[in-house]
């Protein structure tokens, strides 16, 4: 039955690439990719908030909209 999930998950994979469409992440992704994903690797205040806009929640574990407090807190 894993096989068989398995082998339709590969004909999927194998019809989207013969489709000739090449998948191009959009440029905000790549961005959102790049940013550090924990509060200790951020250089800035400005870095974690964008970061949060690009939906890394767990920096803002208070859910007050603040990303880092360490870093961002008043």
């Amino acid at each position: 039955m894993v096989s068989n999930a398995i082998a339709k998950h590969s004909s999927t994979l194998s019809a989207k690439s013969t489709s000739g469409k090449t998948l191009v992440p959009k440029t905000s992704e790549i961005k959102c990719r790049s940013y550090p994903r924990t509060c200790g690797a951020m250089t800035s205040c400005q870095q974690a908030r964008q970061a949060l806009k690009c939906g890394n929640d767990r920096l803002d574990r208070d859910g007050d909209g603040i990303p880092c407090e360490s870093i961002c807190g008043d």
